[in-house]
C-alpha cells in the first residue's frame, strides 16, 4: 500500500505541537495506508510535544522511526510508549476515532497551556502597573493614599491571576 513519510525536524514542544498535529492529521486523512514519522532530525522534545506524538501515534497505521535517545528518555520518564506492532486493517476506523479523540484532548491541553502563559503575562503587566502606581504615590503626596490603595489592589489582582494560572497548569500536567 501507499506510505507517507513525515520527517520531523527541529523542536517538538509547546510552540510546535499544534502544527505537528495538524500536519499528521492531514497526512492521515490522505490516501496513504501507513504513516511513518521519521524523527531522526528532531532535536528537542518536551512534554507537550510528547503528548502530541503519543496522540498521533496511537493507531496501527502510524509507525515512529529513528527516535533519538534523549527523546526516548523523555517519553520513558512520562510513561509513554510510541512503538507499536503493526495492527490489522480492521482496526483502522477505531484507531482513527481514538486518534481524533486524543488529538482533541491534546488541543484542549495546548489551548489551556497557552491561556496560562497569557495569564502570567497579564499578571506581570499588572505587577508593573502596581510598581508604577507606588512610585507615582511617592511623587504626588496629595494623592499618595489613593495611589497606594490602587497599587495594592492591582498587586492583589496580579497575585490572583497567578494563582488561577497555576491551577490551570495543574490541569494541563
Amino acid at each position: 500500500g501507499r506510505v507517507c513519510v513525515l520527517a520531523v525536524t527541529g523542536d517538538l514542544d509547546l510552540v510546535t505541537a499544534a502544527e505537528f498535529t495538524r500536519e499528521v492529521t492531514a497526512a492521515l486523512e490522505g490516501d496513504a495506508e501507513r504513516l511513518v514519522l521519521d524523527l531522526s532530525a528532531m532535536r528537542f522534545l518536551d512534554c507537550c510535544g510528547a503528548r502530541a506524538l503519543a496522540a498521533v501515534s496511537g493507531g496501527s497505521s502510524v509507525v515512529v522511526r529513528s527516535l533519538r535517545p534523549a527523546a526516548r528518555r523523555v517519553l520513558d520518564v512520562i510513561g509513554m510508549d510510541v512503538r507499536h506492532p503493526g495492527g490489522s486493517a480492521g482496526h483502522g476506523r477505531t484507531a482513527r476515532l481514538v486518534r481524533h479523540s486524543q488529538t482533541a484532548r491534546m488541543w484542549s491541553q495546548h489551548v489551556l497551556a497557552q491561556s496560562c502563559m497569557v495569564a502570567e503575562q497579564i499578571a506581570a503587566t499588572e505587577e508593573n502597573v502596581a510598581v508604577t502606581l507606588a512610585r507615582l504615590a511617592q511623587r504626588r503626596p496629595a494623592s499618595a493614599d489613593r495611589l497606594l490603595a490602587l497599587s495594592e489592589a492591582v498587586h492583589t489582582n496580579a497575585a490572583g491571576i497567578r494563582v488561577r494560572a497555576r491551577e490551570g497548569l495543574r490541569h494541563v500536567a
